[in-house]
């Protein structure tokens, strides 16, 4: 019987980085300090590798990732490189980590998530929903450490799912007045 994590990983190493979520990007790419080199750290997934100058190795990997949406978003703008094979769009799942590349590339984000209204509208609501849960444990306690990354993490999902969905919406707005 094979190993279920293996099968996971194998699942998920057929894709680009910029098509994964951070969160799995994080849990499946190979991160090495590096020394007598220029950079701190090199980190690879698959095929692709990418160097770091962070200081701790979960930032490098978190800005590893970045780069490789963050690339993936300015090659397939229309007065970018002219390649004969440009990558996939990032899907809004991978977009909701990186509100700033949202905002830096409207046009390729809206493309992206135009066709996941629903989907973004019904994450909105989780997040609304996991906000309200946070709120009720603060009456009756302070917040942990943890709670309180969750709620900064939340806080960037759900600014970053708002630009999303007001960019699709400006772009259904746009195609109705044709």
């Amino acid at each position: 019987m094979p190993d279920i994590m293996l099968v996971e990983r194998s699942k998920y190493l057929s894709h680009d980085p910029h098509e994964l979520t951070q969160e799995v990007f994080v849990h499946l790419a190979t991160i090495t300090a590096l020394s007598n080199h220029g950079r701190k750290w090199q980190v690879a997934l698959g095929s692709n590798s990418a160097f770091s100058d962070e200081e701790k190795s979960y930032a490098a990997l978190i800005d590893v990732h970045r780069a490789f949406v963050n690339n993936a978003l300015c090659l397939n703008q229309p007065n970018g490189l002219q390649l004969e094979s440009k990558p996939t769009l990032p899907s809004w799942c991978v977009l909701c980590d990186y509100p700033e590349l949202i905002m830096l590339f409207p046009d390729e984000c809206q493309q992206s998530a135009y066709g996941d209204v629903r989907d973004i509208e019904y994450e909105l609501e989780q997040l609304t929903s996991r906000g309200l849960e946070l709120d009720l444990i603060q009456e009756k306690r302070a917040w942990t450490p943890i709670e309180l990354t969750e709620i900064d993490a939340t806080a960037n999902k759900d600014r970053a799912l708002r630009l999303l969905l007001q960019l699709c919406k400006e772009r259904r707005s746009h195609n109705c007045e044709y």
